[in-house]
């Protein structure tokens, strides 16, 4: 994307849309992790 980007406000525009994407995915990691820890506390408190 950066490479196609001709314009500063382009390659700005380009730069903030990776980043945005990269934030999305690592919280949406985080979030999975922390909903699958106490499940797994849980089931191994439960046994």
């Amino acid at each position: 994307a950066l490479a196609h980007a001709t314009t500063p406000a382009e390659v700005t525009a380009a730069k903030g849309r990776a980043l945005a994407e990269q934030c999305t995915l690592r919280v949406h990691g985080l979030v999975q992790r922390l909903r699958g820890k106490p499940r797994k506390d849980r089931v191994e408190g439960g046994a």
